[in-house]
């Protein structure tokens, strides 16, 4: 009889499965398909963040422009895990990462009388609506999660 040690697993430890999602920064809305031209960086992300994407190839982190959602927990320079969708693809109430202009936010969606609602979660922001094919917005999909440094 004897002990032996054995190499324990490392639970934090990511492994080859982890995809590298690009870290995206604002672009004009005009020009949503240059959103993932340029990267300024790329981040492992556990796989564990990314259960609710339905296609882990349309997933990108984005940095939320200001603090309008800050009353649903998402505040200004979080990490949004986004899932790259169409407008049509949305469901009333989701989160959704949308470039207004040159700002990326996070905010409620709605589509009602042939118009997008942003609603902001801060009650100090507007709503802002627009018709589906103005260029100062574009919805870039919804969030599936956020990361947060201290």
């Amino acid at each position: 009889r004897g002990l032996r040690l054995v190499e324990a697993e490392d639970p934090y430890q990511l492994d080859d499965l982890a995809p590298s999602l690009p870290v995206v920064s604002r672009t004009a809305s005009h020009e949503p398909e240059r959103l993932r031209e340029r990267p300024t960086a790329y981040l492992n992300v556990d796989p564990y963040f990314l259960r609710a994407a339905r296609d882990l190839d349309r997933c990108l982190l984005a940095r939320a422009g200001d603090d309008g959602m800050n009353h649903a927990g998402i505040h200004k320079g979080d990490l949004l895990i986004v899932e790259e969708l169409p407008w049509r693809d949305l469901r009333g109430g989701e989160v959704v990462a949308v470039l207004i202009e040159e700002a990326l936010l996070a905010r409620h969606f709605f589509f009602a009388n042939e118009r997008l609602h942003l609603r902001p979660a801060n009650r100090l922001y507007t709503e802002e609506t627009f018709a589906p094919e103005d260029p100062r917005c574009h919805i870039v999909g919804r969030v599936i999660g956020l990361m947060r440094r201290f």
